[in-house]
């Protein structure tokens, strides 16, 4: 974030279940309180089955600042979900504007068109972490919502975030978007992990960790 030090920092997600995008989303959040910056979670829905990071401080800050914009759980269908989107987006853009918040970063599906969608932030960034063959194992009605909203909006992103070179490739066969809004930045390796074991790179996308033999 070393672009935007001083602005006020949004992150967005469908929920905190136990996945590889909640501990990304939580990761930035800690790193970016460490660094002093003014930083809230939104979460679309009300499940938080995810542990937080950190120490009991940085905890406490994390909990203060983490923000369920509704109180049903992720596990619906994606009518009941559609539907409850606009209340969801009309609290969402009051929230911004209220605590002054200038960049969103989202992760996921759902939560990056809500972000594209947004007319508060000055910034939009989304994570795309889902190569696009694997589009076709979500239900027909997730397909038809990614193949309809996506190519009307990515071009309100300011940087779409890939976790690998491969998924961005394979989205861009898909969409149109311009190599120059597009990063990759690869998925969190566990810090203390890395006292005992090394990380090494995965074919396909994700860094993993090994133990030294």
């Amino acid at each position: 974030m070393k672009d935007f030090p001083d602005n006020r920092i949004g992150i967005l997600i469908g929920s905190l279940e136990v996945g590889g995008a909640q501990v990304m989303a939580l990761r930035l959040m800690q790193m970016l309180i460490r660094k002093g910056t003014s930083v809230f979670l939104f979460s679309l829905d009300k499940t938080f089955d995810v542990q937080v990071p950190g120490d009991e401080d940085i905890r406490d800050q994390m909990l203060r600042n983490i923000i369920c914009l509704s109180k049903k759980p992720v596990v619906r269908g994606v009518v009941s979900k559609s539907l409850s989107a606009v209340g969801i987006y009309v609290k969402l853009e009051h929230l911004i504007r209220k605590k002054r918040i200038d960049v969103v970063i989202s992760f996921m599906e759902r939560a990056n068109i809500l972000n594209l969608m947004l007319t508060a932030p000055k910034i939009r960034i989304i994570s795309i972490r889902i190569h696009m063959h694997r589009l076709k194992q979500k239900t027909i009605a997730k397909q038809l919502l990614i193949k309809c909203f996506y190519p009307l909006l990515l071009n309100r992103a300011h940087l779409i975030n890939f976790n690998s070179l491969e998924s961005a490739q394979s989205f861009r066969s898909e969409f149109s978007v311009r190599k120059q809004r597009i990063s990759i930045i690869q998925n969190f390796c566990n810090i203390e992990m890395l006292k005992k074991n090394h990380c090494r790179r995965q074919p396909g996308n994700m860094t993993r960790c090994s133990k030294t033999r």
